[in-house]
């Protein structure tokens, strides 16, 4: 028995050293980014991102807690603009500043986590034309800690945080939505939290509604609000919650 203890434990042994080892190799740094060309000038999509009051319509980290505390502060967009949220497990705390705005080009802003893990990266919006689209280009880099090496070993760290890139890119000018379902077994009842969508024409907002609502029920009826040209909320035919927004004019 004890020979048996002794020969688990060198493995296990040999094991950790091989990861420990493994790890030292990986990068001193890190970048992952993502691109994606949307069907709008830059001066539409510019300020979604110059302003961390916006985030909520289009950043995929801001429906995973519908209990999250924000605070704003500095400017109030655009270089000097400070963000902090406090949330759970799923978001953890943190605090962003936007360190460099150039309209309507490039955005760089200082990101620093201090939960679950503390960590102190740059991320960067640019915007350059090509058309009658827009090629945007979100990118995180930073310093990569042993520990973020050794998660490393086991998790694809570009394709983890690169899906959440390619599904906020996908937002910006309110006419794409990227999503994943799962199997009949996986399935869970959505519950806290609602899909915005944002639409600039409120004939086009209504219309998206009704089909929304088609085979759903009606939570608030799309009309004219005292914050927009057009607002409605509903549960579509699968049980998913959604607003539909038609902002008023200068908002």
């Amino acid at each position: 028995m004890l020979k048996a203890i002794a020969i688990i434990a060198i493995v296990l042994a040999v094991g950790i050293a091989g990861v420990l080892a493994f790890a030292l190799t990986k990068p001193d740094t890190f970048r992952v980014e993502r691109s994606l060309a949307v069907k709008a000038p830059p001066g539409a999509i510019y300020p979604q991102v110059a302003d961390f009051h916006r985030w909520t319509a289009w950043s995929p980290y801001e429906g995973r807690d519908p209990e999250m505390k924000r605070t704003f502060g500095g400017a109030a967009a655009g270089k000097g603009a400070t963000y902090a949220w406090d949330g759970n497990n799923n978001v953890g705390a943190g605090h962003m500043e936007i360190l460099e705005a150039n309209p309507v080009s490039k955005i760089r802003i200082k990101l620093d986590f201090e939960r679950p893990f503390e960590g102190h990266n740059t991320a960067e919006f640019t915007f350059v034309p090509q058309g009658d689209a827009t090629l945007v280009t979100w990118a995180m880099s930073g310093p990569a800690p042993f520990l973020s090496k050794v998660m490393q070993v086991f998790i694809n760290m570009d394709s983890m945080i690169g899906k959440d890139f390619e599904a906020g890119l996908a937002l910006p000018d309110g006419s794409v939505l990227m999503a994943s379902d799962a199997p009949p077994e996986h399935f869970h009842k959505p519950q806290g939290f609602s899909i915005s969508l944002t639409v600039k024409d409120t004939e086009e907002g209504e219309r998206k509604f009704n089909a929304l609502a088609d085979g759903g029920s009606v939570t608030m009826p799309f009309s004219k609000t005292f914050w927009a040209k057009g607002f409605g909320m509903c549960v579509d035919k699968f049980g998913i919650p959604w607003m539909v927004n038609c902002p008023a004019q200068g908002v």
